[in-house]
């Protein structure tokens, strides 16, 4: 894992590349893992990286060695991960530029 400070109070998680499921599981339990420290506000997982933010005026140099360490430490198998629905409505009073998007797209509102 490549760690970069990209801000005063940020640094990127890196994976390298290319990306697969298994990558993918160990950022969700290592996001899950960082919620609960105390001088971290908020972790944003991408796609084979995550975002950690934390308090202003955090030493990065301790944090990023701490980061390494829980990293090593992670236990993936112990991570459930979560299911969300996104209920989504198409056309009608909720959509009414279905048909221009669609004809736009070459394509029609049933496809």
């Amino acid at each position: 894992m490549n760690i970069t400070p990209i801000s005063e109070s940020a640094v990127v998680c890196s994976l390298p590349p290319p990306a697969s499921l298994q990558q993918q599981r160990q950022l969700w339990a290592f996001a899950n893992q960082l919620q609960s420290e105390q001088d971290i506000v908020e972790v944003v997982v991408g796609m084979n990286n995550l975002t950690v933010f934390t308090d202003f005026y955090v030493d990065f140099a301790p944090l990023i060695q701490r980061l390494e360490q829980y990293w090593a430490e992670l236990q993936v198998s112990t991570f459930q991960g979560r299911h969300i629905e996104i209920p989504v409505i198409y056309g009608g009073e909720l959509g009414q530029d279905l048909s221009e998007v669609a004809k736009l797209h070459n394509t029609t509102p049933q496809k």
